[in-house]
């Protein structure tokens, strides 16, 4: 396992479980009042109408019904066609890793978001030294935080939270879990995969806050039973399932049962359980990761 602290700072959208926040380019992203500020710049993506390099070239445009769009070409041919961002062209935004080196790096990145209150990124990455293949498509069930070569391979990790779980067991959104996930590039698949359980001791650091809530709330120092209809018991209930699933998507599904398990009444316990794991059964990164983990050494 890499135990590599990744910083807070990664998490660079301003609001909490999963909603997005879109900026101006040289606006500032307000972080907790101990944490250092971080730019849009940071992050990587720009909001120009083009990016080009060598024989490629992405370049937004509006589609008939007026909603920005984005066309990725190599030599002379149409690679792909994105998703639309909506009335707002400055949802649409280009990377390419490293950034160091302008329009001719080895990464092309396309990230949108695709508007509403709660709503969902979706983010392509094509490998420009490799006839420009996708290594990467995710959208809907994700919400990118920050982008950073935290091992120093010269791959960049992705770091984001998946939606998966979101108004799981009647919660409303922001008492959801919006676990964290590192993706990062997995050689023998040639694609940027779930790697959460490389990344453990990392995650169970800056998960802890969650499970610290929890075990400060009052009704924590009983078994919890779900009741919807109290909603102090409620609100544990909440806090106690954000850090149960946040230690079952990083791979430790064994230590996430030992703790629902001190915490919950046995009929919550079961039901929980059965829920989280009916979540996870179907959570694609999930089960990139299981199946990663399953053939490690």
């Amino acid at each position: 396992m890499r135990a590599i602290a990744f910083s807070i700072a990664l998490v660079l959208a301003s609001v909490a479980h999963g909603q997005a926040t879109v900026t101006s380019p040289s606006a500032t992203i307000e972080p907790p009042a101990d944490k250092e500020q971080v730019t849009i710049e940071s992050m990587g993506f720009g909001t120009e109408f083009a990016f080009r390099g060598p024989g490629w070239a992405v370049e937004k445009y509006r589609d008939p019904q007026g909603l920005w769009r984005s066309r990725f070409t190599a030599n002379n041919a149409v690679v792909a066609d994105l998703g639309d961002c909506g009335e707002r062209s400055e949802w649409m935004r280009f990377l390419t890793w490293p950034l160091e080196k302008s329009h001719s790096g080895r990464l092309l990145g396309v990230l949108r978001y695709e508007g509403g209150i709660h709503g969902s990124d979706a983010l392509d990455l094509f490998h420009l030294e490799e006839n420009y293949r996708s290594v990467l498509d995710v959208e809907g069930d994700f919400n990118f935080r920050g982008i950073r070569d935290v091992n120093d391979d010269d791959w960049p990790e992705l770091i984001g939270v998946t939606r998966s779980f979101a108004n799981m067991m009647f919660l409303n959104h922001d008492q959801s879990p919006f676990p964290l996930m590192v993706l990062g590039y997995h050689e023998p698949s040639k694609q940027y995969v779930c790697l959460n359980h490389e990344y453990q001791d990392a995650l169970r650091a800056r998960g802890r806050e969650q499970r610290d809530r929890f075990e400060a709330h009052p009704a924590s120092a009983s078994l919890i039973v779900y009741d919807r209809t109290d909603t102090r018991e409620q609100e544990a209930f909440a806090l106690l399932l954000q850090w149960v699933v946040s230690l079952a998507y990083m791979g430790d599904e064994t230590a996430a049962w030992r703790y629902l398990g001190a915490h919950a009444s046995g009929k919550t316990y079961e039901w929980t359980k059965q829920e989280i794991e009916t979540y996870l059964a179907r959570d694609r990164y999930y089960q990139q990761m299981k199946r990663i983990q399953a053939v490690a050494p």
